[in-house]
């Protein structure tokens, strides 16, 4: 399953580290994705009901 993270996040599209924290919260907030806690850093990965929500 893919994970995010901030730091790759901000990385892979050239943003700001304030962008790069908006971005996933939002999506989070809004049910596409999912966070977990690895060691001291967060990561979100999709929702298990991804496509589902995207139909809808």
């Amino acid at each position: 399953m893919a994970e995010y993270t901030l730091a790759g996040h901000a990385r892979s599209h050239e943003i700001v580290s304030q962008t790069a924290r908006t971005d996933p919260r939002e999506l989070e907030q809004r049910g596409l994705l999912t966070k977990v806690r690895r060691g001291r850093a967060d990561a979100w990965t999709p929702a298990g009901d991804l496509t589902t929500r995207l139909r809808d």
